[in-house]
């Protein structure tokens, strides 16, 4: 059976945020264990997804940045305020959907950017995240809330299997 790009849609659209939150951390997982293994296949170096910003600090400044500041600030900066700029201005010159996506995960990506492949990794958080974002405000829901809280989860995964 063939599916269409407006049956996948549907589908996205009517798993619940829950099952949404599932599937947007076991891609993010899968795609950091991917990225991992094969830099290190490729160069030869372990763990290059390991953010040096925290990579020093004590393991309970590690929590309150990765799991509170972080994911508040950044989905505010370059999940929110792309979103609300967007709406303001009324782009009508691509998709929204299309365009807020991609704005929104570069300069995800941007902020991210310790070497290449964390940038592309961050990259492909940054547009399940964005999507995310847009599915939580399709249904009127508190899309900033719900994306910071995802934010907060896959920072936690990341915590747990790069520092346990």
């Amino acid at each position: 059976m063939k599916y269409t790009i407006r049956d996948i849609n549907y589908f996205i659209l009517s798993v619940s945020n829950g099952g949404f939150v599932t599937i947007s951390l076991s891609i993010e997982i899968v795609s950091r264990f991917i990225f991992n293994n094969l830099i290190f296949l490729v160069l030869q170096q372990e763990n290059v997804l390991v953010n040096p910003v925290i990579e020093g600090q004590n393991i309970y400044i590690k929590l309150i940045m990765s799991l509170i500041l972080a994911p508040i600030i950044e989905t505010f900066i370059f999940f929110l305020l792309p979103f609300k700029t967007l709406k303001y201005f009324k782009w009508q010159y691509l998709s929204f959907s299309k365009c807020f996506v991609l704005i929104a995960s570069i300069l995800f990506a941007f902020n991210h950017c310790f070497n290449f492949v964390y940038f592309l990794s961050s990259c492909f958080g940054g547009v399940l995240m964005a999507i995310f974002y847009l599915i939580s405000d399709k249904r009127a829901e508190n899309s900033y809330l719900n994306t910071t809280i995802l934010h907060s989860l896959y920072n936690a995964f990341v915590i747990l299997f790069n520092y346990f």
